[in-house]
């Protein structure tokens, strides 16, 4: 018989709130042993990218396990419209062929691009790819967000960084993206994430480091350690990426590998174990980027 996970009814504007209620869904489908699973949204109303997409990437990885997923949403229109607009669970891949991309200019007059899933590996195939779609979700954003070509770079810098760390240290085979603009708040919601082998994994795989626990695991990603011996490996990207977010642009940024999360705010740090079954496989990164830049933030003082 199976399970029904009822969906949250919305996720609020206060940062933390879509990602607890991320972790309580999560929680829930934690070690499921039934063969199907019901998603219940039909009393949903407004829900966040940081809960929508961390959910694709664990539906994603459920099905690739072989699991049943079933979306119940049929008889709630609004919801089930938006679901539809931004390609929940099935996300737009772009393939070879780069008119696939003109897909993308469908939102240039809405506050929120699709979820996008982009394939990992070396091959120029799906470099050019990822170049690609990561080009065009920079611009897309930039006409979305009315942003200057400076006010665009930390953006791009980001998404650059995070999808290469899952690149280059997760073993996924793809990568998930989804944003929205809120422009009443003035700020952008982006989230990045995996179901590869996560942070801690990555650093007992190399030999260099011996993390005792995810909580030092991350911490070394943190301070800029790479698991690449590449002489161009840039460690994780969180580094400068936190530098740049936080104390250059006043926002907010949460990571979560496992059972440990670290959350970073311009009055707040901190790094905390999540209960046994709040478990995500892989890497999850949430940002909130206000869209107001201050006037003294200069980009090449974060970079590395």
């Amino acid at each position: 018989m199976p399970l029904t996970i009822q969906i949250p009814v919305r996720t609020h504007d206060n940062f933390g709130d879509s990602i607890s209620k991320l972790i309580k869904t999560l929680s829930k489908i934690s070690g499921i042993q039934d063969e199907e699973i019901i998603l219940d949204f039909s009393q949903a109303k407004m829900l966040n990218p940081f809960f929508l997409c961390g959910l694709t990437c664990v539906i994603r990885q459920l099905q690739n396990s072989g699991k049943k997923i079933t979306l119940n949403h049929d008889r709630n229109f609004n919801i089930s419209s938006y679901l539809s607009t931004i390609l929940f669970p099935s996300t737009f891949s772009p393939s070879k062929d780069k008119s696939a991309l003109d897909f993308l200019n469908k939102y240039n007059q809405k506050t929120y691009i699709p979820i996008i899933s982009f394939k990992t590996g070396y091959s120029n195939n799906y470099t050019l790819m990822r170049e690609d779609i990561l080009n065009a979700i920079s611009q897309l954003l930039k006409n979305q967000l009315k942003f200057s070509e400076k006010e665009r770079r930390p953006l791009s810098y980001f998404l650059d960084e995070l999808t290469n760390n899952i690149n280059d240290h997760s073993d996924a085979r793809e990568g998930y993206v989804f944003a929205q603009f809120y422009p009443n708040s003035n700020y952008l919601d982006l989230c990045i994430c995996d179901a590869g082998k996560g942070i801690y994994q990555s650093f007992l795989d190399n030999p260099k480091f011996n993390p005792v626990n995810e909580i030092e695991a991350i911490q070394l990603a943190l301070s800029g350690n790479s698991t690449k011996d590449r002489p161009e490996a840039r460690g994780f990207g969180i580094s400068t990426t936190r530098n740049m977010l936080v104390n250059g642009l006043k926002g907010i940024l949460f990571l979560w590998s496992g059972n440990t999360a670290f959350l970073q705010a311009v009055n707040r740090e901190a790094i905390v174990n999540i209960a046994e079954n709040g478990y995500f496989q892989g890497t999850f990164v949430a940002l909130r980027l206000p869209t107001i830049i201050p006037g003294e933030f200069d980009f090449y003082k974060f970079v590395e």
